[in-house]
């Protein structure tokens, strides 16, 4: 059976990997958002192939490296499944 001080840091080390996941879902909710609002912008219906025209990912990426100066590019562009 563990210690109370191997379960305490067990327990803090878990809570620390969900904060961590916590904010990558935010982020990542607020990159779909951001998609949505580009969309919009440009009078587009979103739809599938719509996504997947590179000139949607690129604005949306762009707009969000503006709001995220410290987030790599490479983790915004994973947000939508795609590698830059």
């Amino acid at each position: 059976m563990k210690s109370d001080n191997a379960r305490i840091k067990e327990l803090e080390a878990k809570i620390k990997l969900l904060e961590k996941e916590k904010e990558f879902f935010k982020l990542k909710a607020v990159a779909w958002g951001t998609l949505v609002d580009v969309a919009e912008e440009t009078g587009a219906v979103l739809t599938v192939a719509y996504f997947y025209q590179k000139k949607v990912r690129t604005q949306t990426v762009e707009k969000l490296t503006c709001r995220y100066p410290l987030v790599g590019m490479s983790l915004l562009c994973s947000l939508f499944g795609f590698s830059c």
